[in-house]
């Protein structure tokens, strides 16, 4: 490029805060925007020119966010027509960049893209700054009516939509991320002094203490165990919320993933008095990260265990679900006969801090956390789970995975089987 011979631009007498407004949209430097992409190209049909951008004003350059018929990046600020254009509201028209004192040396006029018509209508924030420009360029002389410059600020105004809405989009993300990462510290927090709890409980009941002492320090075991199960939970599920939870997908025997998640739940099963039933496939194999669903299918059977009264039951199947698009899935479902969910609840699973209105008649505390993390394990593994359920008449979850690749399938009969470490029927 020629050296630089143009007047510098005047700047802005509300420079400092106009960059602010510019940077709190976290736009500079981001990938290509599908929407503005297609504005900007609706652009040069409309106002019938070649070039056509959305320029953004930075402190020493214009960062084209969307362009048309350009493939510059970038160029300095000193060079921006769209430096002049942010002055004022209005759409600023250059008939003819030779005759206009102010460009008549810019290296964008001289060489290419040999500018000599432009027309720019500021992009203008709620607060009232001028971010940049929805500009129009053409390489010959020309005129713009009044036509022209309304419709030219409308599709401005369309680009400023644009921008409000990712700036909506990141802080909000960036608001989740600041609350995932809060809790996860807050939970490695709260590990110490509970494993303190559960550890003294602990050596009172072996000093063989009386009736009394003893019920208050398994009292004190059982609420330090539900407390660090919560704290678990926010853990995973900050991890997960963060993007901090590597999965590995692999081909996965689902038989004897089920059968491990139920002798980790038979131990609570025994001492509710619930009874287990199972009806499983052979070589039915998904694909899955392990560790990720074992850790679904214990919080879900933890669920559906903790929720049936004693002498209920809760079954267990698998088998092939119908095709769906290009891949075979395999479909999990636990049902139960416990307390069952209330419709105006069963809409709001997944809410991480939702805790069933029917839980306050039961023992045990809401399940919040521990659905909505398996829901987003299940996404991040390509399935999904579905809740079914009516009020005492218990709930059905069913758990979607997709088959493995070149997994043979099994045959159309079940075999039924009671709970691991139990006879087999």
């Amino acid at each position: 490029m020629t050296a630089i011979n143009s007047p510098l631009p005047p700047v802005p007498p509300n420079e400092a805060a106009r960059l602010d407004e510019l940077h709190s949209f976290c736009v500079l430097d981001t990938p290509d925007d599908p929407r503005l992409d297609h504005l900007v190209q609706l652009t040069t049909r409309l106002l019938d020119c070649p070039i056509a951008l959305v320029s953004l004003l930075d402190s020493d350059r214009q960062w084209f966010k969307a362009k048309a018929g350009l493939a510059t990046q970038e160029t300095p600020r000193q060079l921006a027509f769209c430096a002049y254009a942010i002055l004022d509201d209005d759409v600023m028209i250059v008939e003819d960049a030779l005759s206009d004192p102010r460009f008549t040396a810019n290296p964008l006029v001289t060489d290419s893209p040999h500018i000599r018509f432009y027309a720019g209508a500021p992009l203008i924030s709620e607060t009232g700054f001028r971010l940049g420009t929805l500009c129009v360029i053409d390489q010959r002389p020309r005129e713009f009516t009044d036509a022209q410059q309304s419709l030219l600020k409308e599709l401005a105004q369309l680009v400023v939509d644009t921008l409000d809405l990712h700036r909506i989009i990141q802080q909000t993300r960036q608001d989740n991320l600041a609350r995932t990462r809060f809790l996860s510290s807050l939970s490695h927090e709260l590990r110490t002094p509970l494993n303190a709890i559960m550890g003294f409980s602990e050596m009172i009941l072996l000093q063989s203490p009386t009736d009394r002492i003893a019920d208050y320090a398994r009292a004190i075991h059982q609420g330090g165990t539900g407390l660090l199960q919560l704290v678990d939970d926010i853990l995973d599920y900050g991890q997960i919320e963060a993007g901090e939870r590597p999965l590995t997908l692999e081909a996965l025997d689902l038989d004897g993933a089920i059968l491990s998640a139920m002798r980790q739940i038979r131990p609570l099963a025994d001492r509710r008095h619930v009874h287990i039933k199972l009806a499983l496939p052979t070589l039915l194999t998904v694909r899955a990260d392990a560790s990720a669903l074992n850790q679904v299918l214990v919080h879900l059977l933890d669920n559906a265990v903790k929720f049936t009264p004693a002498e209920g039951s809760v079954r267990v199947t698998a088998q092939v679900a119908e095709r769906w698009g290009d891949e075979q899935w395999a479909n999990i479902t636990i049902a139960d006969t416990g307390i069952g969910i209330p419709p105006e609840t069963l809409g709001k699973l997944g809410d991480p801090f939702l805790r069933p209105e029917n839980a306050l008649t039961s023992s045990e505390r809401g399940a919040g956390l521990g659905i909505a993390f398996s829901r987003r394990l299940l996404q991040a593994m390509g399935g999904s789970v579905a809740f079914t359920s009516k009020p005492d008449h218990g709930t059905r979850v069913t758990l979607r995975l997709p088959i493995a690749p070149d997994a043979p399938l099994p045959g159309s009969e079940s075999r039924p089987q009671s709970a691991p470490d139990k006879d087999r029927a």
